[in-house]
């Protein structure tokens, strides 16, 4: 109480643009962790298909963003602490080399966390990691939109506590954006599917839109 500020937080909730994620994230007292984040914190390793750090500028955190030249050199290096964002380069026949896959692998294990788009499931991801995700049948030419809806096994996971609307009738409402020859992801024993799409299930047998898994002390989305 002695340390309210009304000023301060309106300023912030100004500030935020009607954000819910960040209004979420302040109301449960943990605003405090984003204020902390420094530009080496979040490191975006370019793409040509996806713009995750476009994302990141809405959210107004500070990233670093590197060429994909410049990671095969530097992940190994990175801070553990650190996240590193995979944006998706679209070339599905385009793998980490053996000694890049080792780094990225060293990186996670050492603690460090990997958010990674579409096609980097099979450049980078399975060849650093294999076992916890494997690679499903593409989707088609065709786009399409389609509902989804947290998995069973991601009802109480940690990563969907801000993915969903708490509303169940809005949740219900949740639709994804399926591009022209999306990867589909096909989870192992350890690997985690957080987000489905029947849709999905029935075309590809994959339904899995999101998963996530454990490697070392880090982890992978």
């Amino acid at each position: 109480e002695a340390a309210f500020d009304p000023a301060k937080v309106a300023e912030r909730k100004a500030r935020e643009d009607g954000s819910t994620v960040l209004r979420r994230v302040e109301d449960r007292g943990e605003y405090e962790f984003l204020e902390r984040l420094q530009k080496g914190d979040i490191v975006v390793v370019r793409g040509k298909m996806d713009q995750c750090q476009e994302v990141l500028d809405v959210l107004k955190l500070p990233y670093t963003l590197i060429t994909r030249e410049e990671a095969a050199s530097k992940v190994a290096t990175l801070d553990p602490r650190a996240v590193l964002v995979y944006n998706c380069d679209s070339i599905p026949e385009k793998k980490l080399g053996t000694k890049e896959a080792a780094g990225l692998a060293g990186f996670v294990a050492n603690g460090g966390y990997l958010f990674t788009t579409d096609w980097v499931l099979t450049e980078a991801i399975i060849p650093a990691m294999k076992g916890p995700l494997e690679a499903g049948p593409m989707t088609g030419q065709q786009r399409f939109e389609s509902k989804i809806a947290p998995s069973r096994a991601a009802a109480t996971h940690p990563y969907m506590r801000d993915v969903f609307p708490a509303n169940p009738f809005e949740q219900a409402k949740m639709k994804w954006k399926f591009d022209t020859l999306c990867c589909t992801i096909k989870p192992g024993p350890i690997g985690t599917s957080l987000v489905e799409c029947a849709e999905l299930g029935w075309k590809h047998g994959a339904p899995c839109v999101a998963a996530t898994f454990r490697h070392g002390k880090g982890a992978v989305l």
